[in-house]
């Protein structure tokens, strides 16, 4: 089971929109985009997540937390390789794939990555 508890996400109990920003290395406005709500929506909320932007980041938590296991929790790795550009996507970086609403093809690669690893190990 994948426990993300440690991961840079979090404020509390809770997901820091902030702090998923961050490890994404993207603004708050990309962020904002990517899962779907107003701009306005974060700076108003100041990280408290209600229960339907909740349910729009998982995806993306999902993704973050492939990442941080098949990356053996290095945010610098993390944060290269969702920038770096990808040949499978024609060298579209996977942070692009996401913001053109292509989340599913990264997930599903992230997926393959990983049962490779473990099943590697």
């Amino acid at each position: 089971m994948l426990l993300h508890q440690e991961m840079p996400i979090r404020e509390g109990n809770d997901y820091s929109l902030t702090k998923i920003a961050d490890l994404l290395d993207i603004n708050k406005r990309e962020l904002a985009i990517i899962i779907g709500i107003n701009e306005s929506t974060l700076y108003r909320n100041k990280d408290k997540i209600s229960p339907s932007i909740k349910k729009k980041i998982q995806p993306l938590i999902s993704i973050l937390v492939l990442l941080w296991e098949i990356s053996e929790k290095d945010i610098d790795g993390l944060k290269k390789w969702l920038h770096y550009p990808q040949t499978r996507w024609s060298g579209t970086t996977p942070i692009d794939m996401i913001k053109i609403g292509r989340i599913d093809t990264v997930k599903m690669y992230l997926d393959q990555m990983f049962k490779g690893e473990v099943m590697g190990r």
